[in-house]
């Protein structure tokens, strides 16, 4: 639920600004991957016990273009690929979505809307509204 990971996200580590909101969020094992009203943010536990942790934030103005690739008959994980045009060492942002767990369609439409923009040239969210719910993808 994106309201239960915003709470954690403004409780446990302070991470959202005032005026952020978490829109979408996916976890696959001990990784995640959420998406605000003004970034992506990628938690990534490190190391056999996971209690290295390394936060990744890219704001929307850096994302340069995605990739979201449905599960296939053999291939039981859809994946999302974000490229961005960062200079430093997170130029694609990657996660594995699993198979039925994920609305691949929720997340190209708050994509493109966050990238592209709408076609009137508004903003793509209305801030005050979580999008979806997280969803496991793993």
């Amino acid at each position: 639920d994106p309201a239960d990971v915003e709470a954690s996200l403004r409780g446990d580590v302070n991470m959202l600004q005032a005026d952020e909101h978490v829109a979408l969020a996916y976890k696959a094992g001990r990784d995640t991957l959420i998406f605000t009203t003004k970034r992506i943010i990628s938690i990534d536990a490190k190391g056999l016990t996971g209690k290295k942790v390394a936060y990744i934030s890219v704001p929307f103005h850096s994302v340069r273009s995605f990739e979201i690739q449905s599960a296939g008959s053999w291939d039981l994980d859809a994946e999302v690929k974000i490229q961005t045009s960062s200079y430093w060492k997170f130029r694609t942002i990657k996660q594995d979505l699993s198979k039925g767990k994920a609305d691949i369609i929720a997340l190209q439409s708050f994509l493109a809307l966050q990238v592209h923009g709408s076609e009137d040239g508004s903003s793509a969210l209305d801030v005050g509204k979580p999008l979806a719910k997280m969803e496991s993808a793993g």
